[in-house]
Parts: structure tokens; sequence; C-alpha cells
């Protein structure tokens, strides 16, 4: 049986990569011809409606700000051009149905099947063959008379290129996208690599090991069952330099668009009752998805979608390692790569508690997280050395008012106390206790946030010219 989670690869995103590497996004104006229009929608139009539903209700749960603005979706079925939500449809468009609001022209955008994001009347729209298109091109390209797209994969290639648009809007368009000093031929990588039996070996290795680790609960045995994976990423890339920057761009850009469009049918299957499409359990869409990662690379995009679907499976482990990645991904424009290590690389008494990034006057630091009572109560104790992490964030639930002491503790902290605006209140250096008679630091006022940094930290508390601590948005 063919995965479907490969076939997948043929229909979401297949026209971004290359016009986003290439640099091919201009400004669309479409000159096409009017056309009148007040009869029935096709189906596919009803669906892009949906998956704007789909993204506004659950967005924001799958990434912040991703619900705040779902952007328009031109569906183009080869003679006709349907522009739903946008906020100002460019000349030549006419209304169209009401039921849902669309407007019409004649012609397409792009004159082939396409699944892509561009700018459309100056707003980045997906431009998106109909459900039928697609599934013509899948057949031809697979092989394969008997596939047929269903609704609900359609409805996920849907969400999945909004989020490429949301990638757009939010780093500024396609300069704002991060290329990890890739500059080579992505055509000619995927080419070598998909004759590369090295690579495809690899590649499978890497992917059934990030789903065995994402299948374990523990933090700690998640921790050391990535241990394996690290090894395997480790290795000599078998072709070239350039393989690896292509790697963690495709991860990032396609990655975590995958992640996205995964999650929000796997919100739509767990919530969603009176809608259109049949999701099915929601359980069956991450299960799709990891098992398109562990049996490796296949149909005919396999390197890229192996890729993307690496590039989602790494997003759900950082769920649970490393709460606010996204924030930090974006805005530190870090790769999924990075943010796993060091997300994996902690101290040994710290295995069991996830990491974060803060920004402490828009400076960015890699922290240990404590956001329960067993973590504040732990805090820095028995860490000698926090390796890749500066320092440790405590998070509470609201404004409190208690002591820190430093028990068995092994180096020198400051500790900066914070209101809940991010304020730095107050700070304090003190020294290791191994004793049961610890002094302990009341600051004078309510804090919601602390941050522990080494005494030697390049960042000295008591020298700063007041002090502003950012949390994620999903943690604050």
């Amino acid at each position: 049986m063919r995965s479907l989670s490969k076939i997948r690869g043929v229909i979401v995103g297949f026209s971004f990569v290359v016009g986003l590497i290439a640099g091919l996004m201009v400004f669309f104006v479409l000159s096409l011809q009017v056309y009148s229009f007040a009869g029935e929608v096709p189906e596919s139009v009803r669906l892009a409606v949906e998956a704007r539903e789909l993204i506004k209700e659950y967005g924001n749960q799958v990434w912040p700000g991703f619900g705040d603005n779902p952007p328009p979706y031109a569906v183009q079925t080869g003679e006709m051009t349907y522009l739903v939500g946008h906020p100002s449809p460019p000349d030549g468009f006419s209304k169209g149905s009401t039921d849902p609001e669309t407007y019409v022209k004649e012609g397409s955008v792009i004159d082939r099947p396409v699944a892509t994001s561009l700018s459309v009347g100056g707003e980045y729209t997906v431009v998106v063959s109909t459900r039928e298109l697609l599934g013509r091109f899948a057949r031809k390209q697979l092989g394969d008379e008997g596939f047929e797209l269903d609704r609900k994969d359609y409805v996920q290639a849907l969400a999945h290129e909004g989020f490429h648009a949301f990638q757009l809007v939010s780093l500024g368009g396609l300069a704002g996208l991060p290329t990890f000093g890739f500059s080579g031929d992505p055509a000619e990588i995927q080419n070598s690599l998909r004759e590369s039996e090295t690579w495809d070996r690899r590649s499978t290795q890497i992917g059934r090991a990030l789903v065995r680790a994402e299948g374990i609960e523990s933090l700690t045995e998640k921790r050391e069952a990535l241990e394996n994976y690290t090894a395997i990423e480790d290795d000599e890339h078998p072709l070239s330099v350039d393989v690896s920057k292509f790697e963690t761009q495709i991860e990032w850009l396609e990655g975590t668009a995958r992640y996205a469009g995964t999650k929000t049918l796997f919100m739509a299957s767990r919530n969603r009752r009176d809608s259109p499409v049949d999701y099915g359990p929601a359980e069956a869409v991450i299960s799709g998805l990891l098992e398109g990662a562990s049996s490796g690379p296949s149909g005919p995009t396999p390197v890229r979608d192996q890729l993307a679907a690496v590039g989602a499976v790494k997003g759900i482990l950082l769920d649970g390692l490393f709460p606010g990645w996204k924030e930090v991904l974006f805005r530190e424009k870090k790769s999924l790569e990075e943010l796993l290590t060091s997300s994996v690389n902690v101290p040994e008494s710290l295995l069991g508690f996830p990491v974060t990034g803060v920004w402490l006057n828009e400076e960015y630091l890699a922290v240990g997280l404590a956001d329960n009572q067993a973590r504040w109560s732990h805090g820095l104790q028995r860490v000698g050395s926090l390796d890749a992490l500066d320092g440790m964030v405590f998070l509470f639930p609201a404004a409190v008012h208690s002591g820190f002491w430093m028990k068995d503790t092994e180096m020198s902290l400051q500790i900066g106390f914070f209101s809940e605006s991010g304020e730095l209140a107050e700070s304090v250096v003190m020294d290791p206790c191994r004793t049961d008679d610890c002094p302990v630091h009341v600051p004078e006022e309510p804090f919601k946030y602390v941050l522990e940094l080494p005494a030697a930290s390049r960042i000295q508390l008591t020298e700063l010219d007041g002090g502003v601590l950012e949390i994620p948005e999903e943690l604050a």
C-alpha cells in the first residue's frame, strides 16, 4: 500500500520551494478578462473556505499568530480563478458567489497544476489548483491511475500552503526567510540525493530515530533515545558541503509548514464536528506523519518530502523538549537542528527539565525551564556546568512573593526578579550552600519571573540600566 504521507509530497508545496530558492516571487496584479459569475462555486473553493476557517479557529493553537489573519486563497480551475478572503481584490475581479463570498476572473494566475504562496494584489495569497486537477497531476506523477486525492488531504495541503503565506508575512517576504548559507542549485542537489543510496539509508535512519524518540513520554528517556539520532546526524554528509545547508533550509521551510498543516488537521479531527470534510481520527493524522518520516524517501519528490517529514517530527519533539521554540525559530532564525540539539544537550541533573529561549534587553538566552512545583524546588541544584545553556528561568502562573535559597547548588548565581510586565525589579548574587540552614532571600516586591545566571555570566544583572525580560508568547 502506497504511503499517503508520501503522496502528499506531490501535492503540498511543490512550487513554493523552487520559486523561493530561485527568488521567483513577483507582485501580481492580474490582468485577466473579467467574467460575470453568480452560480454555484466549485467544491474546491468551499474547501478553501474550510481551510481558512480551520486556520482562524485553530491556527493560534498550532503556531502563535498563525490564526490572526488567514491568507486569501486563489483557486484555479483551469478556466477560472476564484478569489476567497482577499481584503482588496485586484482590478478586474468581479463579485461572484455570496455563499461563500468570492471574486472571479477568467484564466489562471499560474498556467499549470500548482499549490504555492505568492503576492496577489499586494496580499500573500495561496494559489492552488482544484482538488481534481491536483489529483490528476498526482496520478500522472505516481503512475497510479487509481489514486484519488481526498478532501481531507486537500484541506491539509491548503493549510500547509497557508503557513507558507504566514511565513512570508511574518518575516517580511522572501528577503526575510533564512537561507542558512545555501546558494546552490536545489534541483541539482535533489537529483544527486535521489541517486544516493547512502543518503537514502541515512535519511531513513534519521527519520526512524526521531520517530522512536517521539513515542517516549519521559524527557529524560526521550533525550537518551535522541543520542542515536545525534550520532547519525553527526556523520559526514554523503555528497557535498552544500547538502547540509540544503537540508537545513528545506527542513525549516517545508518542515514547519508540514508541522503546521498536520497540527491544524489534528485539531480539526479532534474538535470539528460541523464540517463538510470527514477528518477521521486525530491519532491517524499524527501517525501518518510519523509513518512517512520513518519509511524513508519515496514518491516523485522523495528528497524534499523526506526532509519536510523529518522537519515536522523535529517540531513535534520540540513541543515537549523546548516550549516556546516557534517564536525563537522565527525571531532568531535558528535551524530546527540547532534548537533540537540545544534541547538535548543539557546537564545530567536537568534531563527532566524542558528548555526554552528568553530575551533580556533583546539579547537571546537559552535557559532551562522551571514551570512547576517540582522544578521550582530543584532549580539549579547539583548543576556544576550549564553546558550550552545560559541559565534557568522560573515561570509562575501569577505574581508570587516567596524566597530563594542556594541549598545544594554548585556555582554562585545572579538571581533577577521580574514583574508581570517583565521589568527587572531586583537582583542579588548568592553563593552555594551545603548546610540545612541556608540564607533565604525574599525580594521586596512580588514577582512573576525569575532568571538565574551564573555569577560569571557575560551578562551582569547589577550593571544593567533597567532590564526587560521577554518570554515566548505561548509561555507568558
